[in-house]
This record gives structure tokens, sequence and C-alpha cells, in this order.
């Protein structure tokens, strides 16, 4: 099964899938950037706040998270399902014990903005789940059985 992503902000590659969790109920859109350097998948603040995800109803992380938003507090979002569009009948659904969200202090207005900018990040753990093959125009995100004839 085969996942086409699109070329977008800051050079990364794009991809929308749909973000499900049961506690806190979560079942909504979300535009990862593919990161082959983020070990873990990320939910950025923007999109936090777009789940509107109650911090106080997370756990947070006894480590923060260093990245391209430089440092932020980090909480779990547990057993969550991420879902992966697909032309094909039946889309592709990696189910995981968590994937992070960040969460920033924000310092003044231009800070604000810098962090919203940042993408939330689909990491190596969803990521060496696949074969991926970039190009000009985007990403492929292809999962198994990997389609041994092109």
């Amino acid at each position: 099964m085969k996942v086409r992503g699109q070329r977008g902000y800051l050079t990364f590659n794009y991809v929308e899938c749909r973000v499900i969790c049961q506690d806190p109920k979560v079942d909504a859109p979300v535009t990862f950037a593919i990161d082959t350097a983020c070990n873990k998948t990320g939910i950025a603040d923007k999109d936090a706040l777009v789940l509107n995800l109650d911090y106080s109803k997370l756990e947070r992380s006894k480590t923060g998270v260093k990245g391209i938003g430089g440092h932020s507090r980090a909480y779990y979002l547990k057993n969550v399902a991420i879902v992966f569009p697909s032309s094909e009948p039946v889309n592709h659904t990696v189910n995981l014990d968590f994937i992070l969200v960040h969460r920033h202090v924000i310092r003044n207005e231009k800070h604000k903005q810098q962090v919203h900018s940042v993408p939330s990040l689909l990491g190596l753990d969803v990521l060496r789940l696949a074969r991926i093959t970039h190009d000009n125009d985007g990403a492929t995100i292809e999962w198994p059985p990997f389609d041994t004839t092109t």
C-alpha cells in the first residue's frame, strides 16, 4: 500500500493522517512533516490547540524535547492510532503506545509565531515500518507488503 505526501513548508514532505485516541477523545486530521531525523512522532503546539488537548490530563515526560522549534515540554498521548489515507479500499493504520505532544513556554508574540510555524512530525517510530521515497514533488510512503515490480 502506498501513500503519497506533498512537498511543503521548509522543504519538508508532508502527509495528512487521522489521529485517533480514546482517552482523551481525539479523532481528527493532522498534517505531519515526514522527518527521518526525528525518533518519535510528535504533535506540535498549534495542532495540540486544534485538537483541543488538555495538557493537565496528559502525563508529562520526565525529559523535554529539543528540535527545530527549540526546547519544549513533552506530554504523552497514549494508545494512539495514526490512519494513513489511501486510494486502496482500506487505509493503513499504525498503532502506537504513545506519541509526544509538545508544549513550548511562550516568551513573547514573536516566539509564539515561531513556535506555531513548527509542524507536527512523523518520526522513525512510524517511518521505520515503511519504505519512503522522496522526489521533487513530495514523498511516497509504502507499507508492507512492498511492491517489488517497480
